[in-house]
């Protein structure tokens, strides 16, 4: 009896404890969690502000030496009025001086057309180690592997393989966002921009994604993307910039399209190995 009571307490603890780790599982897996102290490191936290009436756009980057930041172009409104600023070492914190960045390039084809990828130079390079966990730049992906550049395609991630993401939650008050970069018309100015939006956390959220094909209306699209979702994984606009990472190198950079849906619908990626050239011939590598 008493043999059986130990086996019916040590089954019942086994069922708790496994309950417990798939519940931790699942929650980190869907819906995120934060990002671990030493994780992300190379994630830059950009703040895009106008004094005019003082509207700010948050967007994420990566470090990816430690002079070069790559993002989105969306990220820098257009308008003379904006300033760009970055916050490197600011995961996990405490938070770090911001410094204004005064260089930016961004991609346009030969055709003379804008692509939402861009490059922005730190007034300084960022030393090997700020105070807490070193901040080391993250490298592009290997956009060789196997034949994927004979056969004349990238090697991004497959279909169904799992990225990573990360990112901040909704930020102070919303600018609007600055769409495709450079566009002829100029957008039309929206007075709700200047209404609260949802609080700002500072809390570097990670999550994974699954890479998917993107819906037929991307197909046609001039920039070279690809797509990814996962069900409970909400990715929004204040989270633009951030990059998209695949065995521990860079293949992506998110971009949010402002269709009312951006958090729910699948991320549209930029494919990091298709302007892999145009990276190093801007940073000298």
């Amino acid at each position: 009896m008493r043999t059986m009571k130990i086996l019916s307490g040590v089954l019942i603890l086994s069922l708790m404890l496994a309950e417990t780790t798939l519940g931790d599982i699942q929650k980190r897996v869907v819906g995120g969690n934060t990002c671990s102290p030493t994780e992300r490191r190379y994630h830059v936290r950009l703040t895009a502000k106008t004094p005019t009436n003082g509207l700010e756009k948050v967007c994420g980057s990566s470090l990816i030496t430690n002079r070069w930041l790559l993002t989105a172009a969306r990220c820098w409104p257009a308008g003379p009025e904006w300033k760009m600023y970055a916050e490197v070492g600011g995961h996990p914190g405490p938070v770090k001086p911001q410094v204004e960045i005064k260089q930016k390039m961004i991609h346009k084809d030969k055709k003379g057309k804008t692509h939402d990828i861009m490059l922005l130079q730190l007034p300084t390079p960022v030393p090997g180690a700020i105070p807490g966990p070193g901040v080391d730049p993250i490298p592009l992906g290997d956009c060789t592997q196997l034949l994927a550049k004979f056969w004349g395609k990238t090697s991004k991630p497959g279909e169904f393989k799992t990225v990573q993401i990360a990112g901040y939650d909704a930020t102070t008050p919303a600018a609007p966002d600055a769409g495709v970069p450079d566009a002829e018309e100029p957008a039309a100015e929206d007075p709700a921009a200047e209404a609260p939006d949802a609080a700002n956390t500072k809390v570097l959220h990670c999550a994974e994604l699954d890479v998917m094909k993107c819906d037929a209306s991307m197909a046609k699209s001039h920039q070279d993307i690809f797509c990814a979702q996962r069900a409970g994984v909400e990715t929004c606009r204040s989270d633009s910039g951030a990059g998209v990472v695949y065995k521990n190198q860079l293949y992506g950079v998110f971009i949010a399209e402002d269709n009312g849906e951006e958090c729910s619908a699948a991320a549209i990626i930029m494919d990091v190995c298709k302007y892999k050239d145009w990276i190093k011939k801007v940073i000298g590598k």
